[in-house]
């Protein structure tokens, strides 16, 4: 789906570490997360961040010049990410700090940063309240629904629920200097007014097929 990045949540790690490092190889995955280590170094699970880069273009009156956007992950804090004995063992250290950490490494890089935070609204409002520097946060977890920039520092913070009913559209205006002069948001259902996509929905039918009661039974019978 050539998704820029993929923030490791909890669950992602339900079939094991292995197999998310196995997906990220064979399908060049673009996993991101500052704060998902190995337990035994300091060496990180995967990428904490990623930057993508946008060519110079005129908008409106202004000439924006190649735009950089950096763009890392969090997960909250948990005690156990893997549960299998043969599995490497992963720890997530404190997702603020790491925050800190990424927003002091990409603010000289990137003209936009971006975190993913796979964590409930109200440490996301913690994360705004205690880490400066964050242009916009890309929620997840809970089913809060939000587009909005209502907070002291007009941190855009997008967040759509569960299930993969709704998507966050964001539109950051940006004059020559590279600074942010309007934000914008929208929650948009993904209903019949929307159409889809036809491979996806080709790759959709699939697996129901092969997921149905009377593929399965076909299956056991052979």
């Amino acid at each position: 789906m050539n998704y820029d990045a993929i923030n490791l949540g909890e669950r992602d790690f339900l079939l094991g570490a292995n197999y998310l490092e196995n997906l990220k190889e064979k399908y060049k995955l673009p996993f991101i997360s500052a704060n998902i280590y190995h337990s035994d170094s300091t060496k990180l699970f995967t990428e904490p961040y990623v930057i993508k880069k946008f060519k110079p273009k005129k908008h409106m009156d202004a000439d924006v010049g190649e735009l950089k956007v950096g763009i890392f992950g969090i997960l909250m804090t948990r005690p156990t990410l893997v549960y299998k004995s043969d599995e490497p063992k992963l720890v997530t250290t404190n997702p603020y700090k790491a925050a800190e950490k990424m927003v002091r490494e990409l603010e000289n890089k990137c003209d936009v940063i971006v975190a993913i935070a796979h964590t409930n609204s109200a440490e996301i409002n913690k994360l705004i309240d205690r880490v400066k520097g964050i242009d916009v946060v890309v929620g997840g977890h809970d089913y809060m629904r939000r587009a909005n920039s209502a907070n002291p520092d007009n941190v855009m913070v997008v967040q759509t629920g569960t299930k993969g009913q709704y998507i966050g559209d964001v539109k950051l205006n940006i004059d020559e200097k590279k600074q942010i002069i309007t934000r914008d948001g929208r929650i948009m259902t993904l209903g019949k007014n929307i159409k889809d996509d036809p491979d996806i929905a080709k790759l959709v039918q699939k697996y129901r097929r092969e997921s149905s009661p009377q593929h399965s039974s076909k299956t056991t019978r052979q």
